[in-house]
C-alpha cells in the first residue's frame, strides 16, 4: 500500500522548523560571544535601573549569567528541533511529539537570543497538528468525493396505459398452467410504471422500475474510530503546559545549582529574615523539587502520547496526573502563589475535555493501542 502524499503544509512547517532552528542557534552563538561586551553591560545596567529590573535584586554579572544560561538552553533546544524537523519530513510521529514537548521550552528561552525565530518555530510546530498534516501523520489520504448524479424526477403515471388489444381471431382456450392475462399481472414491469397507486396525502412522485436511484455512494459517513476533537485539544493543552513547566523548572534547577549565591542575594534583598533561614540544604531541596517537577512533566507528556494513541490506560493516567497537578496548583494559589492559576486552568481544561461523553465513548471502543 502506497504511503499518503505529503501535503505542502507539512513540508512548509518542517522547513520553518529546520530553518528557524538553525538561525536561532547561530543567533544564540552570536549572543554568547557578545555577553561580555561593553554594549551588553550597558544594556544590563539600563535594565536594572528601570522598574521591574530594579526590584530583581541582582547585579550586572547576575543578569549576564542568567542570560548565558537561557541562551545555552535555547541553543540546545533549537539544535534538537532542527534534527527532529528532518525526521518530520519522513512522517515520524515520535518526532512530532518531541517537537511539541520542546516548543514551549524554546518559546520561553528563545526570546532571549532568538528574537522572532522562536515564535516562528513554535507556530510551525502547531501547524503539524492541523489538517491536512494531521491526516498525513495518521496515514489517512482523503480523496475528493465523486460528484453525485442529479436527482431524476420519476414520472407518476396512474393508471398505467392499457396494453394494445390483439387482433381478432379464434380464441385459444386458456391453459390451466399459465396465468390469465390481466393488465399488471404476469407481465414484466415496464420502465416508468409506479410500484403502487398514489395514496391520499402521499407525495406525487414514486420510485419507478428501470430508473437509477441516488444512493449514498460518495457521501461522507462518520467513522466510529475517528478521534474526537476534544481528545486532540486535551493533548495539545497537556503537552503545552508539560513543556512549559518542564522548561521553567529546568531553568530553576540550573540557576539554583549553578548560582546559589545569586538566589541568596535576591532573597536577602527582598526579605532579610528569610535569607537567614535559607540554608544550603533548603536550596538543595528546592533544586530536587524542580527536578522532580521536570520528570513529572516528561512522564505526563508520555501519558499524553498514549492517550492520543487511544490507549485507555493512557487516558486514565493523564486524568490522574492532571487531577493531582490541579490540586497542587490549587493549594499553591491558596497560600499566595497566584502565578499557579495558569497551569491550574490548563489542568482543569484537560481534565474536562477528557471526561466529555464522546471522548469516553471513543476510549471505550478499544482498551489498548
Amino acid at each position: 500500500m502506497s504511503s499518503p502524499t505529503r501535503p505542502r503544509q507539512a513540508t512548509f512547517a518542517a522547513g520553518l522548523i529546520i530553518g528557524g532552528s538553525v538561525l536561532l542557534v547561530l543567533s544564540a552563538f552570536d549572543s554568547l560571544s557578545g555577553l561580555q561586551s561593553l554594549e551588553m553591560r550597558d544594556a544590563a545596567e539600563e535594565f536594572l535601573s528601570r522598574p521591574f529590573g530594579d526590584g530583581l535584586g541582582i547585579d550586572v554579572d547576575g543578569v549576564l549569567g542568567l542570560l548565558r544560561v537561557l541562551t545555552m538552553i535555547a541553543a540546545a533546544t533549537a539544535t534538537a528541533m532542527a534534527v527532529l524537523g528532518g525526521y518530520v519530513l519522513q512522517r515520524s510521529r515520535p518526532a512530532r511529539l518531541a517537537l511539541s514537548v520542546l516548543a514551549p521550552v524554546l518559546a520561553v528561552t528563545g526570546l532571549v537570543s532568538g528574537g522572532i525565530f522562536a515564535p516562528v518555530v513554535t507556530v510551525a510546530v502547531v501547524m503539524l497538528w492541523l489538517q491536512p498534516a494531521r491526516d498525513w501523520f495518521d496515514g489517512i489520504e482523503r480523496r475528493p468525493e465523486p460528484e453525485r448524479a442529479p436527482d431524476r424526477k420519476p414520472s407518476a403515471v396512474w393508471p398505467p396505459p392499457t396494453p394494445p388489444t390483439p387482433p381478432a381471431g379464434p380464441a385459444a382456450p386458456p391453459s390451466s398452467s399459465e396465468p390469465r392475462a390481466y393488465p399488471g399481472f404476469g407481465a414484466a414491469p415496464q420502465p416508468g410504471f409506479p410500484l403502487q397507486a398514489p395514496q391520499p396525502g402521499a407525495p406525487a412522485s414514486y420510485p419507478t422500475y428501470g430508473a437509477p436511484q441516488p444512493g449514498p455512494y460518495g457521501a461522507p459517513r462518520p467513522s466510529a474510530s475517528a478521534r474526537p476533537p476534544a481528545v486532540l485539544w486535551a493533548c495539545v493543552v497537556a503537552w503545552s503546559f508539560s513543556g512549559l513547566v518542564a522548561g521553567m523548572m529546568l531553568i530553576t534547577a540550573l540557576v539554583v545549582g549553578l548560582a546559589p549565591d545569586l538566589v541568596l542575594e535576591e532573597v536577602r534583598r527582598r526579605d532579610a529574615s528569610l535569607a537567614d533561614d535559607l540554608t544550603d540544604d533548603r536550596l538543595a531541596a528546592t533544586a530536587v523539587v524542580a527536578v522532580v517537577l521536570v520528570l513529572w512533566s516528561v512522564v505526563a507528556a508520555v501519558f499524553t502520547w498514549f492517550a492520543f494513541r487511544r490507549a485507555r490506560w493512557g487516558q486514565v493516567a493523564l486524568l490522574v496526573s492532571a487531577g493531582l497537578a490541579g490540586a497542587f496548583c490549587l493549594v499553591g494559589v491558596a497560600v499566595g502563589s497566584f502565578p499557579l492559576v495558569l497551569p491550574m486552568a490548563g489542568c482543569v481544561a484537560a481534565f474536562a475535555l477528557l471526561m466529555r461523553p464522546e471522548v469516553r465513548a471513543w476510549y471505550a471502543g478499544r482498551g489498548t493501542i
